[in-house]
């Protein structure tokens, strides 16, 4: 019977990859078992040559008599004999086992010598019995791996061309897997503390031949733990990379019968897939991974036996996997989402309390959890692990199809609708950012305040804690929530307003200002009943100094204790919004109380037109800068909110900035239309839109609009106050009214 074609597409090796993993026992094929091995030095400094092949095996049907089964093992019997002179020389050797082997002569040249001329006889007999296709091929590879157990063979062995015949046996297809075991059981062997061999293996190309191996079930508790030996050697690692060595061990860990061997070959092929992962230029393996990888991986994960390290590492490598859209949409369309979320929960079983020690992993030198690691590290590392499937997850329910796989009627909403009360941070910042994504339309905003009120537990956690991920995630929540106007009062009935002030004070960290300033502005625009809790007293009680505070007075001392720009603008957009709400036009309730609303926002606020200079004196956005001046307008309009306005022009910023504005496009305006816009009964124009960058048409546009508030605003600045103005500045109002220029000219 013909033997199969022999490989002749091999691919190159790179490093030490395979070299010190190569070594292991007799008996290694039952018990995964290898032999000490230390790293190499050896490097890879350019492209290899395809690995050398063997010679085609003879068919048995075309032997002659001559090479009988007798003259096989008469073959055999050479090969001891060879080992039988060898022991003559060295008076050291017993066949056929070499072990006794003095370690002592290793760099004594003559005794080298002796070895590797004696086992050049060996190599001729190998190639004969090769090309012979003998049943003894096995037994002679045997005695050599026995025997490249020596340090003392290991040097002659790669000389006499024992270690290139078993390379070129790796890499030839068809080969039984007693051979091949003993194939690595020798190179391995060979190459374990010897940098001449490993070097042999590095530049005859032979890695792929392994990796290649990988399919081979039967053979991976063999073949996993001899790749393990390239940690610390990045040329292997990256050629072993771009040989698909990460697609193979995905692969391999997919295989239904996988767990047959997952207590032998899991840490290592964890510590293997960690490496590919972490080269700077490793190459792609996503676009050949199974469709089921990461299902693959997380349910590995999860299973009661995967120690703590391999756990960790089976998470990033999958959190690495769904980086990719691909791995990403195929979790929602195999409804497999609850396997990322199930492993955030099983994550915080595993935490550790102080005063007890960390279970020592079968690997003493891991990154993971470490015997010694301190119970602050383990818990760390879960936590990193929960925050990076939690960013997965996060850019998994923004994809278009996450709504349809997981409607809001679904368990695993539901169950993220659970973890918005529960006390593991991790779980309830994953909740806020799954669920604020799915909140997009007004029916699920709705849906979710008023049938399933996760306001109240998102409220209650706004309250309470002190964790500043879930600060962060429930204001964005919330905010989400608030952008739907028939939302608005629900959330302010349920107790933000007060709550949310807690962010405002919160000066070392400024994003949580932010966010507070932010949720505060959209609680408020277009919500009466939110202003007028925003202007409530911080304290019931009269004789108290806090009751002549509210919660705006906390919000404008937090605009002039920060220094972030965007606090600032979130501050002053919000007085917008407290003005357009008490605007007269189409009050919700009576003018009376709306003018008490008004009269405690001046009197109570003297400087509550500080805030809305930052919008007015500032370029950038056009549609920010026309809210100051509306707003500015529409204070302008009573007799307090002049007052307010005025001391606000003593800013000479400020007023150089209401001169340019009103002349800046006085002569463009000179004969021209200045359109339509949505005024008031006063006629302050509102600015409409949100901070874009504009065209050049619509940057016109707002200077026109903000040159009609300012002239709004100067009007009604002289009929409020006219009386008590200086005679010099109120002669520049009514010049900037009359548009004289020599006027602007002096500012």
């Amino acid at each position: 019977m013909e033997s199969p074609a022999l490989k002749s597409n091999a691919v190159p090796i790179a490093g030490d990859l395979s070299l010190e993993s190569l070594s292991i026992s007799a008996q290694e094929k039952q018990t995964g078992e290898s032999d000490h091995i230390r790293r190499s030095s050896t490097t890879l400094t350019e492209d290899l040559d395809p690995p050398k092949r063997l010679p085609e095996q003879r068919r048995l049907s075309d032997q002659s008599g001559a090479s009988s089964i007798e003259e096989e093992k008469k073959m055999f019997r050479a090969l001891e004999s060879i080992f039988d002179r060898a022991q003559q020389v060295d008076g050291v050797y017993t066949p056929p086992d070499l072990r006794a082997a003095s370690n002592n002569d290793v760099g004594d040249p003559q005794s080298l010598g002796t070895r590797v001329n004696c086992l050049r006889d060996v190599r001729e007999i190998l190639d004969q019995m090769w090309w012979l296709n003998s049943q003894f091929t096995v037994s002679a590879a045997q005695v050599l791996a026995d025997g490249s157990r020596d340090p003392a063979w290991r040097i002659p062995f790669g000389e006499a061309g024992i270690v290139d015949f078993f390379l070129s046996v790796t890499a030839t297809d068809g080969i039984g897997d007693d051979l091949f075991l003993q194939s690595l059981r020798l190179i391995g062997n060979s190459c374990a503390e010897t940098d001449e061999n490993r070097e042999r293996v590095v530049y005859q190309n032979y890695l792929g031949s392994i990796v290649n191996k990988l399919e081979d079930l039967s053979l991976a508790h063999v073949t996993v733990p001899r790749l393990w030996a390239n940690q610390g050697r990045e040329p292997a690692q990256q050629q072993a990379a771009t040989k698909g060595l990460m697609t193979a061990l995905v692969s391999l860990l997919c295989h239904t019968e996988y767990n047959e061997i997952k207590s032998s070959t899991l840490s290592h092929v964890c510590r293997l897939m960690e490496l590919m992962v972490a080269l700077p230029q490793a190459p792609q393996a996503s676009d050949n991974a199974p469709d089921d990888t990461v299902e693959c991986l997380l349910k590995l994960a999860n299973e009661s036996d995967t120690d703590l390290e391999d756990y960790l590492t089976l998470i990033s490598i999958a959190t690495s996997y769904l980086g990719d859209v691909r791995f990403q949409n195929r979790l929602l369309t195999s409804r497999s989402l609850e396997l990322p979320l199930s492993i955030l929960v099983e994550s915080y079983s595993k935490e550790t309390t102080p005063g007890v020690q960390t279970p020592a992993t079968p690997q003493a030198d891991t990154w993971a959890a470490p015997a010694d690691a301190s119970t602050t590290d383990v818990n760390q590392l879960l936590s990193n692990m929960r925050n990076g499937l939690n960013h997965i997850l996060s850019d998994i329910s923004a994809l278009p199809d996450f709504s349809a796989a997981y409607p809001l009627q679904s368990p695993l909403i539901g169950s993220l609708r659970r973890w918005l009360s529960v006390p593991q941070t991790q779980l309830q910042v994953c909740a806020c950012i799954m669920l604020g994504n799915l909140a997009r339309s007004d029916d699920v905003c709705a849906t979710m305040v008023h049938e399933f009120k996760v306001h109240h537990a998102l409220i209650a956690s706004l309250g309470e804690s002190a964790d500043p991920q879930v600060l962060h995630a429930v204001a964005g929540f919330l905010k989400n929530l608030s952008l739907m106007t028939g939302n608005k009062d629900a959330i302010g009935e349920a107790g933000v307003v007060g709550v949310m002030s807690r962010l405002w004070s919160m000066d070392t960290l400024p994003q949580l200002q932010y966010s507070g300033a932010a949720l505060a502005r959209q609680v408020v625009s277009g919500s009466y009943a939110n202003v007028k809790r925003l202007l409530t007293p911080l304290s019931s009680d009269p004789d108290s100094p806090a009751h002549s505070r509210t919660y705006l007075s906390l919000l404008i001392r937090l605009c002039g204790t920060t220094d972030q720009i965007p606090t600032k603008t979130e501050v002053a957009r919000l007085i917008t919004a407290i003005c357009r709400a008490l605007s007269p036009a189409t009050p919700p309730v009576s003018q009376q109380e709306t003018e008490e609303l008004q009269y405690r926002l001046y009197q109570l606020h003297p400087d509550v037109t500080r805030p809305l200079s930052s919008l007015i004196l500032q370029d950038k956005w056009p549609v920010i800068r026309s809210e100051g001046w509306f707003a500015l307008a529409l204070m302008a309009r009573s007799r307090e909110g002049a007052g307010a306005v005025g001391d606000l022009m003593d800013s000479i910023e400020v007023f150089k900035a209401l001169g340019k504005t009103v002349m800046a496009v006085k002569a463009s305006l000179d004969g021209g239309d200045d359109g339509d816009h949505d005024q008031d009964n006063d006629g302050a124009v509102a600015g409409t839109g949100t901070p874009s960058e504009p065209t050049a048409d619509r940057a016109d546009e707002m200077r026109r609009i903000d040159r009609e508030n300012a002239m709004v605003l100067i009007s009604k600045l002289l009929e409020n106050k006219g009386e008590e103005m200086k005679d010099d500045r109120r002669q520049i109002f009514e010049d900037l009214l009359q548009g004289k220029e020599t006027i602007f000219q002096q500012l």
